[in-house]
């Protein structure tokens, strides 16, 4: 990696490496000005098809350049010196598998202490929880909830087509697209 060989590497290095790696929950270091990425087994996944040629070892702009404009400020806050950051439901649109695709994180990032760095931090630790499944889940049984609610009140077959027809357009992200017969 750009980070050299880890015989080279500084003692807190090693050991975060060591410690994610151990760890069964996703877990992603950035090291370095560059956040060159070291990840374990439990985060590849999220990673989809980029694991691991377009992402271990890999400077974090590059491997998601679809996001850094929303994640990378998130990560210079501890990484410069400021608070961890944390965010719940973070909705991401990102390329894992060759397309976009709606994704959802719950993340904290804290900086990673290095006493051999120039400003003493030597980079940030990413916890990651994906919830898409849970978020995606939880928007389509409102969805089926609404519609049979409301479809149950109808009067007539025309009235239940027009009250599902409505309920499912305010829902593009779940139902493209609806043809009622």
């Amino acid at each position: 990696t750009p980070l050299g060989h880890p015989s080279q590497w500084s003692p807190a290095l090693r050991m975060m490496v060591r410690f994610l790696l151990a760890n069964r929950f996703p877990l992603l270091l950035w090291w370095g000005p560059d956040y060159i990425q070291i990840y374990n087994d439990a985060y590849a996944p999220i990673l989809g098809t980029k694991h691991p040629h377009q992402a271990m070892g890999k400077p974090f702009r590059e491997c998601w350049h679809e996001v850094y404009h929303i994640v990378g400020p998130l990560v210079d806050t501890p990484f410069n010196g400021g608070p961890a950051t944390w965010m719940e439901d973070l909705e991401l649109i990102i390329q894992r598998h060759g397309f976009s695709e709606e994704s959802h994180f719950t993340i904290a990032y804290s900086a990673v202490p290095d006493e051999t760095a120039p400003r003493g931090i030597g980079g940030a630790i990413a916890t990651v929880h994906e919830i898409t499944e849970k978020v995606i889940a939880e928007r389509r049984v409102k969805i089926l909830s609404e519609l049979g609610t409301r479809v149950a009140e109808a009067k007539t077959g025309e009235q239940a087509c027009l009250r599902a027809i409505d309920i499912l357009s305010q829902h593009p992200k779940d139902v493209p697209f609806a043809l009622l017969y």
